[in-house]
């Protein structure tokens, strides 16, 4: 009876994984700004709203976001509204987190939308320039900031819009990607050997240097969910980091 049993269930795992496999797909058009032809999306939350950018008929661009009941809504820039602008992640709040112009040589700063308003994230001390690239709930925001030097690293803004120097690898150059719940932000920096690699930081341990897939190349680590697992690149393969019992990462081509 037993043998039985695991063999009705195999058969129905197998059905199952047929009808996945068969599911099929809708499209929906987004849209764009009145007289523009181009538009983007490049975030989601969990309620569907959707975060990008769209053109408008004089090809500038602002950041949006877009709900299945408002359709798309431009956030606008820092002021004034000639200037560019682009939404790069949504948090389950329906905040957006991207980067705009906000002078003539066309530098930009890391912005938040929330609440109707645009606010300026700023920059490290002495810096000119940053970008935000992923907003989770308790609305900490990672990316990245140059800053006295022109270095420019990874960085993480907390809820009260404090801005963090996550530092770089020996090569200097970091840039934040993700970060999941617990603040744990990932990301790319150059190395001493003057390649790319993927990075995780916490603030206990600061940053470190993920493991190459086959022991070299270049890797970036572009996402990180709440367990920890990062997912990427590393030379010309898609890879999963997963931690070890060690605490060390090890990659796992996918």
């Amino acid at each position: 009876m037993t043998n039985r049993r695991i063999a009705l269930w195999a058969s129905a795992l197998l059905l199952l994984a047929r009808l996945a496999v068969a599911q099929s797909y809708t499209v929906t058009d987004l849209g764009t700004f009145t007289g523009g032809t181009i538009s983007q999306g490049n975030g989601i939350n969990n309620l569907g709203q959707i975060a990008g950018y769209a053109r408008f008929k004089n090809y500038n661009a602002h950041g949006f976001v877009w709900s299945a009941t408002a359709g798309l809504k431009d956030l606008g820039s820092i002021p004034p509204e000639t200037n560019f602008s682009s939404a790069q992640a949504i948090n389950s709040a329906g905040d957006v987190v991207g980067y705009s112009d906000y002078n003539a040589l066309l530098q930009t700063h890391a912005v938040l939308w929330s609440h109707g308003a645009i606010h300026d994230l700023g920059t490290l001390p002495g810096g000119t320039t940053s970008s935000a690239n992923s907003i989770n709930d308790s609305n900490q925001i990672a990316g990245y900031s140059d800053g006295t030097g022109n270095a420019i690293h990874a960085v993480l803004w907390s809820k009260t819009g404090s801005i963090e120097d996550l530092g770089a690898l020996p090569g200097g150059y970091s840039q934040g990607f993700a970060l999941n719940s617990q603040g744990t932000v990932v990301g790319f920096s150059d190395t001493a050997h003057g390649n790319w690699a993927g990075f995780v930081w916490t603030k206990s341990a600061g940053i470190q240097q993920l493991p190459f897939l086959n022991g070299g190349g270049n890797a970036s680590a572009n996402a990180i969910n709440d367990l920890g697992e990062i997912a990427g690149g590393s030379g010309d393969f898609a890879v999963i980091w997963h931690t070890m019992p060690s605490t060390a990462y090890r990659a796992w081509a996918r």
